[in-house]
């Protein structure tokens, strides 16, 4: 088991590359991409309504000693197009990542850039870091999250309601797996695919 950094790795991948939050730099551009309340009806976050607020939320996340947090930038134009939160956590003597939160802004959607930035993430969690399993959840009712999630490979552990705080009702959520073997043994295929 490795020790938790302080400061997120850099990780660069073909079209994107996660690193440090930099409120300064990241909260105005990162405010105008996530204006739409649509993208904040399946969070647990609140939306923030100034660009103040964007900056204070960035630094909250980038200041909280519990998480890991990235910006997600395009490599092509090096602009802010998402966030990736992990939260590493020691249960029962085992390094997990107890959860994962990404956003990505709706300008890149289906293009790839939210798959190669978890992959990254979860790649790094599981080699370099030492984790043993990735927890995840999402809505029932948001089948794009729930799709991605199983996409990546994660198993539906099972579903139970919780309070949607944006919905103020409560709802189905999905709770998932992702072990470490299982993670290896996909990029084992994928190595044999590609090669």
């Amino acid at each position: 088991m490795t020790a938790i950094p302080k400061k997120p790795p850099i990780l660069k991948g073909a079209i994107v590359t996660l690193r440090p939050l930099n409120s300064e730099k990241d909260a105005p551009a990162w405010h105008i991409e996530m204006r739409d309340p649509d993208l904040w009806r399946w969070t647990d976050d609140i939306q923030p309504k100034t660009e103040a607020d964007t900056k204070d939320q960035l630094e909250g996340w980038a200041g909280n000693p519990r998480l890991i947090a990235w910006a997600i930038t395009d490599n092509e134009t090096d602009r802010i197009i998402g966030t990736l939160r992990v939260e590493p956590r020691t249960d029962c003597g085992r390094l997990i990542l107890a959860d994962t939160t990404h956003q990505i802004a709706r300008s890149v959607w289906r293009k790839g850039h939210h798959r190669e930035a978890c992959q990254l993430a979860f790649d790094w969690a599981f080699k370099t870091l030492g984790v043993e399993e990735i927890r995840a959840k999402a809505w029932a009712p948001n089948d794009r999250s729930w799709r991605s999630v199983e996409s990546y490979g994660f198993e539906k552990l099972r579903e139970a309601h919780y309070m949607n705080a944006s919905a103020g009702v409560p709802m189905p959520m999905r709770l998932y797996l992702l072990t470490k073997k299982k993670w290896m043994e996909m990029k084992k295929g994928e190595g044999k695919a590609g090669g």
